[in-house]
């Protein structure tokens, strides 16, 4: 349901970008010839809607850091719901905001403006840390060993189901990149699984000669091993990464924060402005 939700947004951005696309070719003194001026410019009938649009999903990134922090509202859903509205918030509000733009970012807005992409950049890097190490925020040495038994079990099942031996195992061991991971510094270990990411993902294309375990086994088979050599490998780098992931984080928010902080400062001189000048409304 959520990719679905992403793919029909995205779709519809790209028809809305399509649609205003000869206008947003134009030069600034050929624009004001255009018939579309007067509904594409940042102030027009349209481009004021897709301003108001992204403005409401900028502020509704502060949902999540609310559900976080507040236990009353501990029922509305789990945290993992409102994470996965923070990011889609956090893509389309840049998105939006772009198109209200009209692709002509200039003077002390571009300071909010690359602010917005910033934080929607250093989203990705702190989302892509989550799924690493999923809720290990410190050093958790129940979190270890569950990670340790659950990973023997998956052994256990690959050995005996599937006829994998030690030495694919340790195959597998090698291409989660965790063991190189643990003996690197954060900010090494973070890159190089990155890395070892896209090559799961070329990988996953067929672009990468198949695991020679799999070739024993029937497409069906061989699809549920690599499913589980997968969840294999996330559980690898997450044992691997349980020890770093606090020095991860702060180098993280050292980032994301500063971002978020000149993000809503401009957007509340951009709103403010908007709203003396009398931009605030269409003007035709």
């Amino acid at each position: 349901m959520r990719y679905t939700i992403y793919a029909i947004s995205g779709a519809a951005w790209l028809c809305l970008f399509y649609y205003g696309l000869p206008y947003y070719r134009l030069g600034l003194a050929a624009r004001l010839h255009s018939p579309a001026h007067s509904l594409l410019r940042p102030t027009g009938q349209i481009g004021l809607l897709y301003g108001y649009i992204g403005t409401v999903f900028v502020l509704m990134l502060f949902l999540y850091s609310i559900r976080k922090r507040v236990r009353v509202l501990a029922g509305l859903g789990s945290l993992g719901r409102w994470l996965n509205v923070h990011t889609f918030c956090g893509v389309a509000g840049p998105a939006m905001i772009t198109l209200h733009s009209s692709l002509k970012v200039t003077g002390a807005i571009a300071i909010g403006y690359w602010a917005m992409i910033g934080v929607m950049l250093s989203g990705f890097v702190g989302y892509y840390l989550l799924r690493q190490v999923g809720g290990a925020l410190a050093e958790a040495d129940d979190e270890a060993e569950s990670l340790a038994r659950e990973l023997e079990r998956l052994d256990q099942e690959l050995v005996e189901r599937f006829g994998f031996t030690p030495a694919d195992l340790d195959t597998l061991r090698r291409r989660s990149g965790a063991d190189r991971a643990a003996q690197m510094g954060a900010l090494h270990s973070l890159f190089y699984l990155m890395g070892q990411d896209l090559l799961a993902l070329l990988d996953a294309l067929g672009l990468i000669p198949r695991h020679a375990a799999l070739r024993r086994l029937t497409r069906l088979e061989a699809r549920r091993v690599r499913g589980m050599m997968r969840r294999h490998m996330l559980m690898e780098r997450r044992r691997a990464f349980l020890r770093q992931t606090g020095a991860l984080f702060h180098y993280w928010h050292a980032i994301h924060r500063p971002f978020t902080i000149v993000l809503f400062l401009m957007v509340a001189i951009h709103i403010g402005i908007a709203v003396w000048l009398g931009y605030a409304l269409p003007r035709y």
